[in-house]
């Protein structure tokens, strides 16, 4: 894709922080510098500057699940100093290309790992092995596994996958294609990483990446503590290599910091007219008050907001703009129809947060989308349990050592006035009841505990890429939310595992009601008749993810399961 040249910016802009909640004006102004366009590709490598320097960044992480990429890496750059085409572009695709068959898991390279020898399943074109071994394998029930957990059998799958999910990737990849930076790569994925390069905003620590600080690893997610992942783990993906790279911590600006950056400091963008800002100038003024229904995608959230497509916000906005869908579409629990003379509070619990914490102040977006409307927003996951555990007792003066919320902002008056306060769940003490409740000690997943001890009940419950059957620990939070009837979705990276959710929680929740006499109310929630209907999520994060162990849509909150809501 030809690179547009950038407009000629102005040279200097008015730079805005933050400081107890307040926009303070900077003593001098700051120069701003272009944006880099989006590079063009060099045809006879097929690999641009910044890709180069992003394989050399994921080449010094010392994570032992990068021991192969580092090889890979090794063997690209050898092969570009040759001028070796051919092998470069095995090398790209063999780095990328993993077996399907979830007891491998491993590269599909030749017993000599000298060659990429992938084979495609024919009759879905989705899937991909190493080994007709291992192919064969996967068309058969999948053994040892624990009884919660589904089986997965790619005969079941196969039909599905080519009727129904493969003729969705024209629409995916027109998604991505609208912006002028979304570049498809040669086997259909895009490269979130690539991008961050581009725009130099591509590392480890947020002093240099900002809101984009995100760990160099496979497995963007923390399973160290699961059981079911812990017995099922496949060679590339073991628990003791999920957990944080050496030195990481999701949050660490909320440890490092008394105060949160400004938006123009936490986004890194070189330009400012990319940052969809939530302190706003003469310069950047603030977006007019939403239609109710006129942000629907992320065309219409950038017409509203007044961006051009070449920002990569998108990329960063995912979780941001799928929350406002989930409360306003899915679960229907903020009403954009209400009346302006009365304020709606609603109170979200946003589960299994991890990369969001680098990020908080841009769910500030949920103010500017929702007028008059207030968002108390608590987070949980392992993740922020760790963080807060690390704040109490080496960082005292932190952000996440706070005990109100994190973050606060309110919308400017014309936009509608809305508001959020995020908090990080702080557990209570347990009553001295707790043991005949048979309440757990609370590590950081939401659990009974949290909806017993509460003064009140949550209005939602929402999870992104949740991968609810993928870990055990969301068996309790599904079964608390259906007897409480607290509306609850999730999302996931594919259909297939939105729809085998979908379909096996009825089964989990028969086991529940076993443990209430019938006709008891907690029994009747349990067994009650259900829709939960799978849908594609207009935000989910434009691009197919760089992993090819399969070729159907595969994406960042791809898709959107509603678990408890609205029948």
């Amino acid at each position: 894709m030809k690179a547009t040249p950038a407009a000629e910016p102005d040279n200097t802009r008015t730079e805005v922080s933050l400081r107890g909640g307040r926009a303070v004006q900077p003593q001098s102004p700051v120069t701003r510098r272009p944006v880099p366009a989006a590079l063009p590709v060099d045809e006879t490598t097929d690999i641009t500057p910044h890709e180069r320097r992003m394989l050399e960044a994921m080449n010094s992480v010392s994570s032992e699940q990068f021991q192969y990429i580092r090889q890979m890496a090794k063997k690209f750059e050898d092969a570009v100093n040759a001028g070796d085409v051919a092998t470069q572009r095995e090398v790209r695709l063999s780095v990328g290309t993993m077996c399907s068959y979830v007891k491998c898991g491993k590269p599909c390279l030749s017993a000599s790992g000298d060659k990429w020898t992938p084979k495609r399943c024919s009759g879905c074109l989705g899937n991909y092995y190493c080994s007709k071994a291992c192919q064969t394998a996967d068309w058969k029930p999948i053994s040892g596994r624990s009884t919660n957990q589904p089986g997965v059998y790619h005969k079941d799958w196969c039909k599905v996958i080519r009727d129904k999910y493969m003729p969705q990737l024209p629409y995916f990849q027109a998604q991505l294609t609208q912006f002028p930076w979304g570049r498809l790569e040669r086997d259909g994925t895009f490269s979130n990483k690539f991008l961050q390069a581009r725009f130099d905003v591509l590392d480890s620590d947020y002093r240099k990446a900002g809101f984009w600080t995100v760990p160099e690893r496979i497995n963007p997610h923390d399973n160290s503590d699961d059981p079911l992942l812990i017995s099922a783990a496949q060679p590339f993906m073991r628990p003791t290599d999920n957990t944080n790279l050496k030195g990481y911590t999701h949050g660490a600006m909320m440890l490092a910091l008394e105060e949160w950056p400004s938006d123009v400091e936490g986004w890194k963008l070189q330009d400012e007219a990319l940052i969809p800002h939530i302190f706003f100038t003469d310069q950047f003024q603030p977006p007019p008050r939403p239609r109710p229904g006129q942000v629907r995608d992320w065309k219409s959230w950038y017409d509203w907001r007044g961006l051009s497509l070449e920002s990569p916000a998108a990329v960063l906005m995912d979780h941001v703009l799928t929350t406002y869908y989930l409360l306003t579409e899915t679960l229907k629990v903020v009403d954009l129809q209400h009346p302006l003379n009365e304020r709606q509070v609603v109170d979200v619990h946003y589960l299994g947060a991890e990369t969001e914490l680098n990020y908080l102040p841009l769910f500030s977006e949920l103010a500017l989308l929702l007028p008059n409307t207030h968002i108390n927003l608590t987070v949980f996951s392992p993740a922020t349990h760790d963080l807060l555990e690390r704040a109490k007792q080496h960082y005292p003066r932190s952000i996440a050592a706070r005990e109100g919320p994190v973050w606060e902002y309110t919308a400017p008056r014309p936009t509608g006035g809305g508001s959020i306060a995020i908090s990080l769940y702080h557990a209570p003490p347990l009553p001295p009841i707790a043991r005949q409740l048979q309440l757990r000690p609370f590590k950081g997943m939401w659990q009974r505990s949290v909806m017993m001890l509460a003064p009140k009940e949550p209005d939602a419950l929402v999870a992104l890429n949740a991968g609810i059957l993928a870990h055990s620990t969301w068996h309790e939070v599904v079964s608390c939310a259906t007897m409480a009837n607290i509306p609850f979705a999730c999302t996931d990276y594919a259909q297939q595992s939105a729809q085998m959710c979908a379909d096996h929680i009825p089964k989990w929740l028969n086991e529940a009601s076993r443990s209430f006499p019938p006709g008891e109310n907690m029994h009747q929630e349990l067994v009650r008749q259900r829709t939960r209907p799978v849908t594609v999520n207009p935000f989910h994060r434009p691009g197919q993810r760089p992993i090819s162990q399969v070729r159907s849509p595969n994406l960042g909150n791809g898709f959107i399961c509603r678990i408890v809501g609205p029948e």
